[in-house]
Formats: structure tokens, C-alpha cells, sequence
């Protein structure tokens, strides 16, 4: 069970540092255009927003997921439970399972939208086609890890 707890304290020292990004980009993005900087002025705003909008959710998700895992790491029944639930090859298989299925779900919904976009917009045919082929690619490098890690 000390593994476990070391690897939670792990997680929780990466969670921290990704906060820390998160709220470095919260800060620039909303600070560059009230200093008036000229690198800045040049980018949308609604690319701005996004990025701000991105890094709220994820300080709100990983601040939460620290939550749980403080409270985990003070309570030991909470600390077997999690440890159960994590292990468990049940759950494994059916993270697994629906992770075939999003993946298929997702490339032939991403496919068909660059179909479409093929005769309404050459910029948003070419960057779903992108992504197709990165997805792609992602999936292949994935599936020889995993072939060669699990002989």
C-alpha cells in the first residue's frame, strides 16, 4: 500500500505543477492585453478566451481530483478502496472496451466531417483531414507499443 501512496503523492506533485501552468497561462493571457503588449495584440481574441477558458476548467478539474485524493490518502479505508478500484482488470476491460468504440466513433464522425467540408471550406477540410491522419498515427503508434510491451 506504500507504492500506492507514493504514486498518489506523485500525481498530486504533477497536478500541482500543472496548475501552476494553467494559472502562469490564466495570467499572461489576461494581463497582455491590458500591459498592452504588441505580441499579443496580434492574436484573436477568441483564441485568447479559449486558452483562459481551457486553463479555468482544468485548474477546477485537477484542483477537484486533488480533493479526492488528499481525502484518499488521509482515510486508509478510502486509500484500499481507491487502490481496488484502480487494479481492478473489470473496469480495466471496460475502459478498454469503450475506448475501441469512442475511437471508431470519433474517426469515422471526424472522416465524414472533412467529406463534407471537402465542398464547403479547403481550411477546415484540411485541418480534419489533419487530424484524421494524426489520430491515425496515434492509434498505430499505440497499438505497436503495446504489441511489442505485451509479448
Amino acid at each position: 500500500m506504500e507504492k500506492y501512496k507514493d504514486k498518489i503523492k506523485k500525481r498530486m506533485r504533477l497536478y500541482t505543477m500543472l496548475i501552476l501552468a494553467c494559472v502562469v497561462v490564466l495570467i499572461i493571457t489576461t494581463s497582455a492585453a491590458r500591459l498592452g503588449w504588441d505580441w499579443f495584440a496580434s492574436l484573436p481574441d477568441y483564441g485568447m478566451g479559449y486558452a483562459a477558458g481551457m486553463c479555468c476548467a482544468g485548474v477546477i478539474l485537477l484542483a477537484a481530483n486533488m480533493a479526492y485524493l488528499t481525502r484518499v490518502l488521509r482515510n486508509p479505508d478510502a486509500l484500499k478502496k481507491a487502490y481496488i478500484a484502480e487494479t481492478d482488470e473489470r473496469h480495466a476491460l471496460m475502459r478498454q472496451k469503450s475506448a475501441e468504440v469512442t475511437y471508431i466513433v470519433i474517426s469515422v464522425g471526424i472522416t465524414t466531417a472533412a467529406a463534407v467540408c471537402a465542398f464547403i471550406d479547403i481550411k477546415i477540410f484540411a485541418t480534419l483531414a489533419v487530424t484524421t491522419l494524426f489520430v491515425a498515427h496515434v492509434r498505430l503508434i499505440a497499438k505497436v507499443y503495446y504489441m511489442r510491451k505485451m509479448r
